[in-house]
């Protein structure tokens, strides 16, 4: 079945499970899946698109295709960046700062995949890509939440992926990440379930997906993939399925979840007697961790807010003109902001050191480490996207695929997420989720 699919395809399904995972706290494994795609891809494919040395094919590639000028140029720009930083840091009496290389190559594997994936495709699909991508959701979200019941239930006293992040030295990312990874799975299930001749069977099997998902992204209190989630059942309830159907599914799809739900309150027989929740607590408060962990209210939710406007206050209270268009260079965000970050948060009342050892999300570190015209490139391209997408009559629940992008960089730092930037490349998106002739 693997060999059906095609590059763009595995691509994808490679980058969902990688692309969380982590060493030492930081994610390697997205883009050392990636160069071995590379060097697989460059045995077994030898005819490109481009030609370098051919100036006219070149002309030729960037007319027929605007949006091929504006990501190129996006990408050249973040190279550019990514050599800033490296010349920042650097100096030959601490090379282990050599690390920032890292990001030079890291938009270079991008720049590479960039001219493989707009060549003349010389494959046809014959698998279903929805249904194949709809999989991919399933068994991603299945290994999330056994992880995250297997360290709850061992500890007694922690409802979160988070945990299991710390007990495995950081090799597992936070549930903002599995919740964006899992948003980029969903459209493809809501698509299955709008087929107007679905049989029973799959109109079942699509309906526990679904459960699984969003039990999935309960239980982690994924409020980012929530919201997704309710989008696509308001897009899904104005697709052309007959209302019978639709109010059917969405019946299974609550009895489903209703009984995944209920299952999973039996955690609370290995739980501490302070963190045990009741199913009217889930249903409250959208997760146990919220109400009864150890995250206070909506202290998490300004923690948040705070970080997002930090950046801002940076850069108008000590304005300069060339930092603000053109940023400080990839991976600077920590020794610019630092002391700001300490002031503001400590007057708002959040305990914080004086360190650059910190936290922050990926619209502060866009902002600061490449100016307001990074941020412009990355916000115009997933526009750009979108509005391709419509053009082209795809369902609004794919064209909104670039926006989780966007939106994402306000909730965690999904700067270094990899998948974001190969799902912006022109004409991706369309290649992994058109809907193949032969379903």
């Amino acid at each position: 079945m693997i060999k059906n699919l095609s590059w763009e395809l595995k691509i994808f399904i490679g980058l969902v499970f990688t692309s969380p995972l982590m060493i030492s706290g930081f994610t390697f494994y997205d883009e050392l899946f990636l160069i071995f795609f590379l060097i697989f891809f460059f045995i077994k494919e030898k005819n490109l698109k481009i030609n370098f040395f051919n100036l006219n094919e070149v002309k030729n590639f960037f007319l027929n295709n605007k949006l091929n000028i504006l990501y190129l140029l996006t990408i050249l720009y973040f190279i550019i960046q990514s050599f800033r930083g490296f010349t920042f840091f650097f100096n030959f009496n601490n090379l282990i700062e050599i690390k920032k290389l890292r990001w030079i190559i890291y938009f270079f594997i991008i720049f590479l995949l960039f001219f493989i994936f707009n060549r003349e495709k010389n494959y046809v699909t014959k698998n279903k890509n929805h249904n194949i991508i709809s999989h991919t959701g399933l068994l991603f979200s299945v290994i999330y939440l056994l992880l995250s019941i297997i360290f709850s239930v061992s500890t007694g006293n922690k409802y979160s992926i988070e945990y299991a992040n710390n007990q495995l030295f950081g090799i597992l990312g936070t549930t903002a990440y599995t919740a964006s990874l899992l948003c980029l799975t969903m459209p493809s299930v809501f698509l299955s379930l709008s087929n107007q001749k679905i049989e029973l069977n799959e109109q079942f099997k699509y309906c526990f997906f679904l459960s699984f998902i969003f039990c999935t992204l309960f239980y982690l209190g994924a409020r980012f993939g929530l919201l997704f989630l309710i989008i696509f059942f308001i897009l899904f309830f104005f697709s052309s399925l007959k209302l019978k159907k639709k109010i059917y599914i969405l019946l299974i799809f609550f009895l489903f979840s209703t009984t995944l739900l209920l299952l999973l309150h039996f955690t609370n027989y290995f739980l501490n007697q302070e963190y045990h929740y009741s199913i009217i607590d889930i249903i409250k408060s959208n997760s146990p961790i919220i109400e009864k962990g150890e995250s206070k209210g909506n202290f998490r939710d300004f923690d948040r807010i705070l970080l997002n406007y930090i950046p801002v206050y940076h850069l108008f209270s000590d304005f300069n003109l060339s930092n603000f268009l053109f940023g400080t260079g990839l991976r600077t965000v920590s020794v610019e902001i630092y002391q700001t970050q300490y002031e503001l948060l400590n007057l708002y009342g959040i305990n914080a050191d004086l360190t650059t050892n910190f936290g922050t999300t990926g619209f502060a570190t866009i902002l600061i480490e490449t100016g307001i015209i990074g941020y412009l490139l990355i916000l115009i391209l997933s526009l750009a996207n979108i509005k391709d997408l419509y053009n082209e009559n795809y369902p609004l629940s794919i064209c909104l695929i670039p926006s989780i992008f966007i939106l994402n960089l306000f909730i965690i730092n999904s700067f270094d997420l990899i998948i974001f930037y190969i799902l912006l490349m022109p004409g991706m998106i369309e290649d992994i989720f058109k809907i193949n002739q032969n379903k």
